[in-house]
Formats: structure tokens, sequence, C-alpha cells
């Protein structure tokens, strides 16, 4: 299927795989139950949708103060006139950030494969400062194409895959170490 959530509503967990189709129609397999959802943008926040063959109209608003990340996003949705606090996280660009553990003492960050796949491009190599964020490496997996960035300010320690290697799920591909640690070792 298509892009993996797990949505929490008012607390409380589901899973929704989602394959957006054309015009609207969208299918989607939730808790494990498949399910046909038409999509409707009535307004700017105003969606309505059917599911199967039952009818909701939702007022939806970020969540004032939340902070919004890739992998999550919180709402304040309004259905029938009753609120309900959402949180809905990226399943694969959780699987992206986890990928991300600490190293030693020194504050080292080893980034490894989220996932087995082929690397398609690394776009820097020992000794580059980067910032958080910034694109490192493109992974290719399951026919796409996936950013591997930056987890944090730093700088480049070791690279330890090249374009066009495979590579396993949990494979070390680079450590980067804190930018202070460079500044107080005179590098």
């Amino acid at each position: 299927m298509g892009k993996i959530f797990t949505v929490q509503v008012n607390g409380a967990e589901h899973r929704v795989e989602i394959e957006p189709g054309e015009h609207g129609i969208w299918q989607a397999v939730i808790d494990g139950k498949p399910v046909t959802i038409n999509k409707y943008q009535v307004s700017n926040g105003h969606t309505h949708l059917l599911i199967e063959n039952a009818s909701f109209d939702f007022y939806i608003s970020h969540t004032p103060g939340e902070t919004q990340t890739v992998e999550q996003r919180s709402y304040d949705i309004t259905n029938s006139g009753v609120p309900h606090s959402v949180i809905i996280f990226d399943e694969h660009r959780r699987s992206l950030t986890k990928s991300v553990s600490r190293a030693g003492a020194g504050g080292d960050v080893v980034v490894k494969a989220p996932m087995p796949g082929l690397v398609v491009s690394v776009l820097v190599e020992p000794n580059t400062t980067v910032a958080k964020n910034q694109r490192i490496a493109v992974l290719e997996a399951m026919k796409m194409q996936n950013d591997l960035l930056a987890p944090r300010d730093g700088v480049i320690r070791s690279v330890a895959v090249t374009a066009g290697q495979a590579v396993n799920q949990g494979q070390q591909l680079f450590v980067i170490g804190s930018l202070e640690q460079t500044e107080h070792s005179g590098e």
C-alpha cells in the first residue's frame, strides 16, 4: 500500500495505511480493516470525508504551540461540534529518524541505514561541516529515493559508504561529531 501512519485521536492509537487515488478517492486500511475514503476539500481547514457510508465534516487546524516536524504533526479537529486532539506520525519518516544513534563519549552520532537499499549518492565527505536536516546521502529502497538528513549540526567524522553500494538495515553510514569538539581539539 502507500503511506503508513500512526494516528493518535484523543490518546487512542490507530494504524493507517493510505493510498491516495484520483478524484479524491483513497484506498485505506485502518487498524487492519480496508476502507474506501472519498475526500472533498470544502475550504481551507474544512474537509468532508465519506468513509464507506458514513459522512464526516472536519474542521482542522494545527495545534497552537505544538512543534510540527516532518515525522509528527499535531492538529485540533472538530467533527459535529466535538473537538478532538489528533497527532499524526509518518512511519516512513519515523524510521529514518530512528536510524540515528549516539556513539561513545564525545557526542558523536552514528547515522545508520534505516532500511536495506542502494546508496544513490553521498553528498558529504569527512571533515565537512553540516547543518541539522541537511541532506547527506540519498538511499533508494522499494523504488523510492529517500533523503538521509543530518540529525544535528556537526562535522562529518567518517563516511562508511560510497555511491552504488548496497546497504543493510542498521548498517553504519556516517559518524557526525559535534562542532564544539572540533573547535576544542584544534581540527
